[in-house]
């Protein structure tokens, strides 16, 4: 297994002026209508971020292979994740940017937005208030949200703070 970078030329990227996403999904089986995943989310997320200059890294190992053949529950999927995000930090010579994507799992109407015609999921930032950067983090998030709702109002949700784990 090896981490799949989806920029065609790496050799034609200057490291200077593109920033580096690494996005990856701890909960990889995580489904939308239709049969989607979230790492097709994360793959279509990656391609649109490329084409705004960005240098994207997209991690395709099999978490819940891992953690089956490492005796670890879906509840610690996060601490799997975190292995293969620190390898990958490693690897990349870290990352501007780290998005672990998931799906929401309540209802449509709380977590859908419709723009010309089409029906779209909302995204929402979670961030953990225990981090040392929980502050430029919330900056950092807020200047996307606010950028995104101006491309398609209420595409995103309020930020969730989470407390008591550091992502």
């Amino acid at each position: 297994d090896k981490h799949i970078d989806t920029t065609v030329d790496d050799s034609k990227i200057d490291k200077t002026d593109k920033k580096k996403v690494y996005i990856y999904n701890s909960h990889q089986n995580e489904t939308y209508k239709g049969g989607k995943t979230v790492v097709d989310a994360a793959l279509y997320l990656a391609e649109k971020l490329e084409s705004k200059g960005y240098q994207v890294v997209v991690e395709l190992n099999d978490f819940n292979k891992y953690a089956k053949k490492n005796g670890y529950s879906y509840d610690a999927l996060y601490d799997v994740s975190r292995i293969f995000l620190k390898q990958a930090l490693v690897d990349y010579d870290g990352f501007d940017y780290v998005i672990d994507l998931h799906r929401d799992g309540v209802g449509n109407a709380n977590t859908s937005v419709v723009y010309e015609g089409e029906s779209y999921a909302k995204m929402m930032f979670v961030i953990s208030s225990a981090h040392d950067n929980y502050e430029a983090q919330t900056m950092f998030v807020k200047k996307w949200m606010k950028m995104g709702n101006e491309e398609v109002n209420g595409i995103f949700k309020n930020i969730s703070r989470k407390y008591y784990t550091i992502f």
